[in-house]
């Protein structure tokens, strides 16, 4: 059996026992009930024990407004070429690589060339794309990257800041 220690409404021990709390454990004065469920921290009113209200959250920022951006431009993403759909990677280092990819498709279209690239997916899938390929990858990267940006900015226009700023519902799909 659980016994909460009860200091001014607030459980600030717990004792477990096989049965009920031994005759004479207890110091007098001192309030314990029992309880299953109680944890340090709680409160307790009205004879019954109850776990503490959530702690107030800060309300959103521009801050976090950002990193929820960073969040979401970094999701792998689905692009449409001519392979069909392939899910890419979106962290950092593959836009990085991704927009090289898309100049070297640009070069080689310039070229007249229609020698493919090896690219390998999300999935660590290996494609043969085409130089309109390149392309078409690095502009739909490219849209949603602004697409996201621009949602950022729309909810950060908000006044309040809605605290369901993450909800989906406020992004691009």
């Amino acid at each position: 059996m659980h016994y909460c220690k009860v200091e001014g409404g607030i459980v600030v021990n717990v004792a477990v026992f096989d049965g009920e709390m031994p005759e004479g454990w207890a110091s007098p004065g001192d309030i314990w009930v029992a309880d299953e469920q109680g944890q340090i921290g709680w409160l307790y009113s009205d004879g019954a024990l109850h776990p503490p209200a959530p702690p107030e959250l800060p309300p959103p920022d521009a801050a976090l407004i950002d990193a929820e951006r960073e969040r979401r431009i970094a999701a792998p993403l689905t692009v449409s070429v001519s392979v069909g759909p392939i899910a890419i990677n979106m962290d950092a280092a593959a836009q990085r690589n991704l927009q090289g990819l898309a100049s070297v498709g640009q070069y080689l279209k310039a070229a007249g060339s229609s020698q493919t690239t090896e690219f390998r997916d999300f999935d660590n899938n290996s494609h043969a794309l085409t130089p309109d390929d390149l392309v078409v990858m690095g502009l739909q990267v490219a849209s949603r990257i602004q697409a996201v940006y621009a949602a950022s900015w729309s909810i950060k226009a908000l006044d309040p800041i809605p605290a369901d700023y993450a909800d989906d519902a406020r992004w691009p799909a």
